[in-house]
């Protein structure tokens, strides 16, 4: 290794899948514990929308499939209200706040309080390949001083349900996403 970051970092994100990168390296501290003392965290989460049987089979550890209808060109025409999820998800950015409620229960977790960066979500429709059907990707990106028990999972959950319901709001849909 002689301390070379650089070459250990190249190395390193040859052996990982594409989706998953580190950008750097570095010495810490012997006490140095990632997960509480991390400056930071980035979840990125693919939803892809689309009628039953337009979803890439061998993609389902990767994304998240979602049939809004069963009716091909209604769901792919609908996707969901990005306007909706956007200003829904401004609520929940730049203050500290109390996750508590879009967080999973867990023995270990005492502090609550985490504060987003910022939370960016893009949409693109595009062609399966493998079906010849059109499917409506959309990419949710989350970035946080530290992150609750399920918390990035929950919020993401929420988020999509608010794209699907625009009455939906993150105080009426946190535990059951």
């Amino acid at each position: 290794f002689n301390g070379d970051f650089k070459k250990l970092v190249h190395k390193l994100n040859r052996m990982l899948p594409n989706d998953i990168r580190i950008k750097g390296a570095d010495f810490v501290p012997k006490d140095w514990h990632p997960s509480i003392d991390a400056k930071g965290k980035i979840y990125s989460y693919t939803i892809s929308v689309g009628p039953p049987g337009s979803h890439d089979p061998l993609s389902g550890f990767k994304q998240w499939n979602v049939i809004l209808s069963r009716n091909f060109s209604k769901c792919v025409a609908a996707g969901l209200n990005v306007s909706s999820m956007e200003s829904e998800a401004g609520k929940i950015i730049g203050a500290e706040m109390n996750f508590s409620r879009l967080s999973a229960k867990s023995k270990t977790v005492e502090n609550f309080i985490c504060k987003l960066k910022y939370i960016t979500i893009e949409e693109e429709i595009t062609e399966a390949s493998y079906s010849n059907k059109a499917l409506r990707n959309y990419r949710i990106e989350i970035e946080g001083d530290r992150f609750n028990y399920r918390m990035a999972r929950i919020i993401v959950g929420s988020l999509v349900r608010i794209g699907r319901d625009s009455n939906a709001t993150f105080l009426t849909d946190t535990k059951d996403s």
